[in-house]
């Protein structure tokens, strides 16, 4: 039963944050061309987003790779990659 380490500067809260993309503006993909792969649409949402989003955004993305490899410390390490 760890206490969860806030991280400062991101957006206020703990990691994991839920975020909603929905406020993200994300191009429609057009009917000649294919899909577009996680990583492209990862990218596009984080053009398009905020420094404060796009810090919550790779936050969310961070916690759970490293939250696998170093359970006691996830918040704090992800705080730590995100300050890189």
């Amino acid at each position: 039963n760890v206490p969860e380490v806030p991280l400062t500067g991101v957006g206020g809260g703990m990691l994991p944050v839920p975020f909603d993309m929905s406020s993200v503006p994300i191009p429609a993909p057009d009917a000649g061309i294919s899909q577009s792969s996680p990583m492209e649409t990862m990218a596009s949402a984080l053009a398009n987003a905020t420094p404060e989003q796009q810090r919550t955004m790779l936050g969310e993305s961070l916690y759970p790779l490293v939250n696998q490899l170093e359970h006691d410390h996830a918040a704090k390490v992800t705080g730590m990659l995100l300050e890189m």
